[in-house]
């Protein structure tokens, strides 16, 4: 997945803002918004900030990566549906297959159109949407790890 143009450039901007502004943590862990698309969005964190004592990348940051991976997409989508849904992980699980001896890459892709279809008219309809994804994490080109989550999306009740 890459850049290509202003547009994604700003946009991957937008989201990386969003993430250090509203999750602290991403601004801790070096988090970089690598690329977006309306399929799929890639971050990037170094490894010096994210190691642990075996001069790997640490479990909690990798399986931090897989959750944001997801969570950014879905805020992405929320973001062209034009929604001020309010985003949560319901449910997380990490797997981890190797370690990451460099810097931590994560990707998210949900290329399947009637997925975002019936996200939307659920979120239209009940003002809350669940989905599922799966993130990957990466060791150079290689699957190190990949996480499994549900997120949900609800609509605020109006102020009256």
């Amino acid at each position: 997945m890459h850049l290509v143009g202003d547009k994604q450039r700003s946009e991957a901007e937008t989201i990386q803002q969003y993430l250090h502004d509203e999750i602290p943590l991403t601004r801790a862990m070096g988090l970089t918004v690598a690329a977006v698309d309306p399929l799929g969005v890639t971050l990037a964190a170094p490894l010096d900030k994210n190691i642990n004592h075996r001069d790997t990348a640490f479990g909690g940051s990798i399986a931090t990566m897989g959750i944001l991976a997801g969570w950014a997409l879905v805020h992405r989508k929320l973001i062209e549906l034009g929604s001020d849904a309010r985003l949560v992980i319901q449910d997380s699980h990490t797997s981890y297959i190797r370690p990451i001896a460099g810097d931590i890459r994560a990707e998210c892709r949900c290329e399947k159109p009637e997925t975002w279809e019936n996200f939307a008219t659920t979120l239209a309809r009940k003002g809350r949407a669940r989905l599922a994804l799966r993130s990957e994490m990466y060791a150079g080109d290689e699957i190190a790890a990949v996480h499994d989550g549900l997120y949900v999306a609800v609509v605020p009740p109006a102020a009256s």
